[in-house]
């Protein structure tokens, strides 16, 4: 993730994230697997962090 998270910032001049309602993703029984592992609350954190 800390790989990602930096190439993505380098990459990028503007990064935007979209508030999704997880709750209502996972409802949906194929993804919800993929996206619970996902640890996309992780990722965010480090996006935000890097980009400041």
């Amino acid at each position: 993730m800390h790989k990602l998270s930096t190439r993505i910032i380098r990459e990028n001049q503007t990064v935007v994230i979209e508030d999704l309602n997880v709750r209502n993703l996972v409802g949906n029984h194929r993804p919800a697997r993929a996206i619970s592992d996902a640890s996309w609350s992780q990722l965010r954190r480090m996006l935000e962090y890097k980009a400041d």
